[in-house]
């Protein structure tokens, strides 16, 4: 049986715990989810809070909706280039992994222990 050059690397799947490298990108997932999730949120205020505002409220309201969603976006592309940002230099993700792992069960172990 031919072995290969990766069948001893660390993974979740060997019971001894979430790797640092893992964490990293399950926690740069969870980050960059949630960014796009504020920028669509901003796309649905402006596309619907301005058709509702219309239908119930003044123009004043309608403004308001629109200012809104036009917020929204913008933050969030700026959120979003400030993330990527953090990641291209200063590598967060990875770096809030491994403060987690100097404080887990087993310090300092390359791995998350729960």
């Amino acid at each position: 049986m031919v072995s290969s050059k990766y069948a001893a690397r660390a993974s979740f799947l060997d019971g001894k715990g979430i790797t640092v490298n893992e964490m990293a990108w399950i926690i740069k997932g969870i980050v960059t989810g949630l960014i796009g999730g504020h920028i669509k949120l901003g796309a649905y205020a402006a596309k619907y809070g301005i058709s509702m505002a219309r239908s119930i409220l003044s123009r004043a309201a309608v403004t308001a909706a629109a200012r809104v969603g036009l917020l929204t976006k913008i933050s969030g592309w700026i959120l979003q280039i400030a993330v990527n940002v953090a990641d291209v230099y200063g590598n967060f993700a990875y770096n809030i992994a491994a403060a987690w792992d100097a404080h887990d069960k087993i310090p300092n172990n390359g791995r998350i222990n729960f």
